[in-house]
């Protein structure tokens, strides 16, 4: 009864109003394959400390496909709901713009009903322009379903959307490819780039069953030559034994040779190998990987950092890569130290092709954010935001390859709670509660850096709670503007709901005009989805520049929860 029970809420409930009824052909093997992957997963990723598994919330959300297959096979059979073709969807889901220029990028109508059973939610978005053609890539928990109840290839958990009038109409395609196999995961986090009006490239999270059994999860590169219309299967751009889990990527091309590509990511080795960490140690490491031939095959990987566990517990992540007009490649992240106390810094190296990476150079050290949480009496704690979810990756990096007169700039922006801290009246165990502003720091050479500055206009008071200011992004447009974004919560006296803030500056950051977006209040919508983690609610919203410098401005997408408990994707543009 209660297994017929889940079917009955998954078919008339969670589908929206295209859903009808339906029993697929036997696909007991492929689930059972599915299971069997993602029970592998599972076991390398509890290996890990749980202070490494707090920041990695793509692993975690296999935990969460893990329990839905479960769930959703049914003696061998999957129950199969009907969803619009996509050419039906693309030709009806174009939307105008609303509110003060702000357009919607997904498609409501395709989100999934409230249900315990699976998703809902539209979150963690990448933006990129060349010309009018507008390319947005996004994690979608509706792709999930989607793909695993299609009884044939991979699963995906990502969403896009393409505009091709310079972001004033999105059409939402649904879901990327995930590739022919049962065992093909596309899990999202993706970073969205051009080098063309024709040529978008969309790379995430993926794990695969191919070449020598590859490592549990890696970095995998998708194509679309016609704008960001069809997509090819996703393809791995680094590849590692089964004592890797590769996660946090990031990706940017050559302004100087467009078929040159850069893809970042962390590497977690926990074979207890590496030479420069004591044997049987975690190594934690930042590399890149790039390739020369516009995606089709990527050299070795380039060390830009990398970490030892047993030194203070200490861990990289979040990394960031851009590339400046002479082809330089600057690579940021965070370096994390969970004893004595959590502390980090913001670090940045750059190089050449076929040069070492230069030595790191630490920006700042990072006051982190939120309030602690403790799961465990080992060094096992967090840090959440008020309304309980966690923002570990709240940094962002931008070059100028205007070739103006700022050309080389570089631009770094985190979140960062050096300025307000107050008790926490209502929880005795959190202890202090860390307010966030949006910090920045800029360089002209990547090595020297000017001190550390506030983007965000407001102060914090100096009685009572404060207000958060986070995930910011920033980009430079052609004429040299830099531009930034973020979550912000100072119209909340109880800093809870947040809207989307943007500041510009004409004079590489000393100066800051900032507005507020209107129509973009929203509450941290969490815990609701059974495949999202409970303490998630997405880990950036990126903001672009039209990479081919033939406008002005900026184009971003971002999270919005404004129509009952669904975050949408919206988009804007502004000078």
């Amino acid at each position: 009864m209660r297994i017929k029970m889940c079917v009955f809420v998954l078919a008339f409930a969670g589908f929206g109003p295209w859903a009808r009824p339906g029993l697929a052909q036997d696909s007991s093997a492929r689930v059972k394959a599915i299971q069997a992957r993602l029970a592998e997963l599972r076991k390398n990723f509890e290996k890990l400390p749980f202070s490494v598994q707090a920041t990695m919330s793509e692993q975690r959300r296999l935990l969460g496909l893990e329990q839905l297959a479960g769930r959703v096979a049914v003696k061998g059979s999957v129950f199969v709901p009907t969803f619009p073709s996509s050419s039906d969807h693309a030709s009806t889901s174009e939307s105008p713009a609303t509110v003060n220029g702000v357009v919607s990028v997904n498609d409501p109508r395709r989100d999934l009903a409230f249900s315990r059973f699976g998703g809902y939610s539209n979150t963690t978005s990448s933006t990129a322009r060349c010309g009018n053609q507008v390319v947005v890539g996004y994690n979608r928990s509706a792709s999930l379903l989607e793909t695993f109840i299609a009884a044939t290839g991979g699963i995906s958990f990502s969403g896009v959307a393409v505009s091709s009038d310079g972001g004033e109409r999105f059409r939402d395609l649904g879901f990327t490819p995930p590739g022919p196999n049962a065992t093909d995961f596309a899990f999202g986090e993706p970073t969205v780039t051009c080098a063309d009006a024709s040529r978008f490239y969309y790379v995430q999270m993926y794990s695969t069953i191919g070449f020598n059994n590859q490592s549990p999860t890696s970095i995998a590169l998708s194509a679309s030559n016609d704008g960001g219309d069809t997509w090819s299967d996703p393809a791995p751009v680094v590849n590692k034994s089964q004592s890797h889990i590769l996660d946090s990527p990031w990706s940017a091309i050559d302004p100087s040779n467009h078929k040159r590509i850069y893809v970042s990511y962390r590497d977690i080795d926990f074979s207890g190998t590496n030479s420069n960490c004591l044997p049987g140690d975690l190594r934690t490491a930042i590399e890149v990987v790039a390739s020369k031939n516009g995606g089709k095959t990527f050299d070795a990987p380039i060390v830009a950092a990398e970490q030892c566990f047993s030194n203070l517990f200490e861990i990289v992540l979040a990394s960031r890569v851009a590339v400046d007009s002479h082809g330089r490649v600057y690579v940021a992240w965070q370096d994390t130290q969970a004893s004595p106390v959590i502390s980090q810094d913001i670090a940045i190296s750059s190089f050449v092709p076929g040069k070492t990476p230069s030595a790191p150079v630490i920006i700042d050290q990072v006051v982190q954010g939120g309030a602690e949480a403790f799961h465990t009496l080992n060094i096992s704690d967090e840090f959440i935001l008020q309304g309980g979810f966690q923002n570990y990756r709240g940094i962002d990096l931008a070059v100028d390859h205007s070739r103006g007169a700022h050309d080389g700039e570089v631009y770094v922006v985190w979140n960062d709670a050096r300025n307000k801290s107050a008790p926490d009246e209502f929880d005795l165990f959190a202890g202090l509660y860390f307010f966030d502003d949006v910090m920045f720091s800029r360089s002209a050479d990547g090595v020297a850096f000017s001190p550390t500055t506030q983007v965000n206009g407001d102060a914090q008071p100096k009685i009572g709670r404060g207000f958060d200011h986070f995930q910011p992004a920033i980009a430079v447009d052609r004429t040299g503007k830099v531009a930034v974004c973020w979550k912000d919560r100072r119209k909340d006296p109880e800093n809870y709901r947040f809207e989307r803030f943007c500041a510009g500056s004409t004079d590489t950051g000393s100066t800051w005009v900032e507005s507020r977006i209107g129509g973009t209040l929203s509450s941290p919508s969490r815990g609701q989805d059974r495949v999202i983690n409970p303490d998630m609610i997405g880990n950036y919203d990126a903001l672009a520049s039209d990479f081919l410098r033939q406008s002005d401005g900026f184009t971003g997408a971002f999270q919005v929860t404004t129509s009952g408990m669904h975050p949408d994707i919206k988009a804007h543009h502004f000078n």
